[in-house]
């Protein structure tokens, strides 16, 4: 599973990915068994018509065992690729990995409606695909840079206004100190 789907060897991902591959292959097969099946059927009952509509319908849909890779293919892409992206994430160090890991925790706790938990832990869900859970962390961390830029924005217009207020107190305090001396 790891050499196959190029991810680093941690976590588990490349031989979940293996499993899930596999139950991906196994609907695909079935899918293009029951159509070519079904065309089988249609033939041998000597229904001709029937056997010719069903034979278009499993082209129309890619019926047939040489379907069944392109169809598997297709199924599975998005999903290795958001793996391969994910693993690859991880090996960033603290700034890819670490980082996003102690945010994910923070604004988790902070909004849990809003912010699901860090990746390692959506990986973990059965319900979800790789690609939803990569598609799910980039809209997080798009929201986490938004707040955050936008507590420096508010505490530089707070520091501003602070230095606004203070630096004429010290300035007048400092002049007070020369002019006494």
């Amino acid at each position: 599973g790891d050499s196959i789907h190029t991810v680093k060897p941690y976590f588990g991902l490349g031989v979940n990915s293996a499993l899930e591959d596999v139950t991906v292959l196994d609907d695909c097969f079935n899918h293009c068994f029951n159509h070519d099946r079904a065309t089988g059927a249609a033939a041998a009952a000597g229904d001709a018509a029937a056997a010719a509509a069903t034979s278009a319908a499993a082209a129309a849909v890619g019926g047939g065992y040489t379907a069944a890779l392109p169809e598997f293919s297709r199924r599975r892409a998005a999903d290795s690729e958001a793996l391969v992206r994910i693993s690859k994430g991880f090996d960033g160090g603290f700034l890819t990995f670490v980082l996003p890991l102690i945010l994910d925790g923070m604004f988790h706790k902070l909004a849990p409606q809003l912010f699901l938990p860090n990746t390692i832990q959506m990986l973990q869900k059965e319900d979800w695909t790789f690609s939803r859970v990569a598609r799910r962390k980039r809209g997080d961390r798009a929201a986490q840079v938004g707040v955050i830029g936008s507590a420096l924005v508010c505490a530089g217009w707070g520091l501003v206004a602070a230095l606004r207020v203070l630096l004429p107190i010290l300035l007048s305090a400092a002049a007070g100190i020369t002019g006494a001396a």
